[in-house]
């Protein structure tokens, strides 16, 4: 498998979590404002999302909150 580099926030990568069959990918830079979702077999991005978010166990469903 060849390596896939995302350029994908301003900031540092804060975290990031897949799902449980790893074909999704989630990051969040240390801002802490955007998420970004990728798929993980091109590397391609999916859309972006704000705040705090969580897969479903079975990456179904995306949610996500925020602070007002």
């Amino acid at each position: 498998m060849k390596t896939k580099f995302i350029s994908t926030h301003d900031s540092r990568i804060a975290c990031f979590t897949l799902t449980l069959n790893a074909q999704l990918l989630a990051t969040a830079s240390t801002k802490g404002t955007l998420i970004h979702i990728f798929k993980t077999n091109h590397g391609s991005f999916l859309r972006e999302v704000y705040f705090f978010s969580c897969f479903s166990l079975f990456a179904s469903k995306l949610v996500y909150s925020f602070l007002v």
